[in-house]
């Protein structure tokens, strides 16, 4: 399996970087975009790095943040049958703790083009997109303040727009998460993959104070406890990521957009 970085918070030298994520996946005869960033750099990074979006045969979209979704209507110009799925829910409006809209843009559900995933859906043979929304959730999540917008007000998001997609590459589960905001801890719970690629939402986590500190370094512990290895960028934070890699060592990799990753 292939994964080429095309965008990431940070970028090696002579590529793009924001505050986003899209990755581009080769395997099982499939060419996948999952998530597509906040703009549509992610496109300028892939044509440096000689990865054709026209030949993607199908698309993922995580979850309806914009930071992941924004450039997905300049994926769509560049490739004209490629199908994205994304969630039933993507197309609800969602907030940050202050109010600012965090939805994909509503042209996108208006292509023609997205494909409405409800519980699970098999896009291709041995891969699998699960929203769990079902499933039992015995780790609690935090939620920053960001809010969903549902027909009768709005409430806290319990982020049912988010979806992963599980890729079995012949005897490894490979498990694909854009910001894992329903837990990191639920989704190795649920999955037990043996590689998990994507974001764990920690970038917020204090790691000033000795407590916080302390806490993030319990969590290492329990991120080790599971038979897994990472490839986590993006939300997972710079200085999180850093204290968690004092624990999993080699077992936790950091990614930047431009890189090429061989699994």
């Amino acid at each position: 399996m292939n994964i080429s970085v095309l965008m990431e918070n940070r970028a090696s030298a002579g590529f793009a970087s924001e505050h986003g994520l899209s990755l581009y996946i080769e395997t099982g005869g499939q060419r996948i975009l999952f998530d597509a960033g906040e703009s549509g750099a992610f496109a300028d990074n892939a044509a440096r790095m000689n990865v054709d979006l026209s030949a993607v045969t199908f698309a993922v979209l995580s979850h309806a943040h914009h930071d992941h979704s924004g450039g997905m209507l300049r994926f769509l110009e560049l490739n004209r049958d490629a199908p994205v799925y994304v969630s039933r829910y993507a197309h609800l409006p969602c907030s940050n703790a202050a109010g600012k809209p965090l939805s994909a843009d509503p042209a996108l559900f208006r292509s023609g083009r997205t494909v409405a995933v409800g519980e699970r859906m098999h896009p291709a043979p041995g891969m699998t997109l699960c929203s769990c929304n079902r499933r039992r959730r015995p780790f609690p999540a935090e939620t920053y303040g960001q809010t969903l917008q549902l027909r009768h007000g709005t409430v806290p998001d319990d982020y049912r727009h988010e979806q992963y997609l599980l890729i079995c590459d012949g005897s490894r589960t490979v498990l694909f998460s854009g910001c894992s905001h329903k837990g990191i801890f639920n989704l190795l719970h649920w999955f037990h993959p043996d590689i998990l690629v994507g974001g764990f939402h920690f970038m917020k986590r204090d790691t000033e104070t000795p407590t916080g500190r302390r806490a993030l370094l319990e969590d290492a512990q329990r991120l080790a406890s599971f038979p897994t290895h990472y490839l986590t960028g993006h939300c997972t934070g710079e200085e999180q990521a850093a204290l968690l890699k004092q624990i999993l060592k080699d077992r936790l990799i950091c990614f930047h957009a431009g890189d090429q990753l061989d699994i």
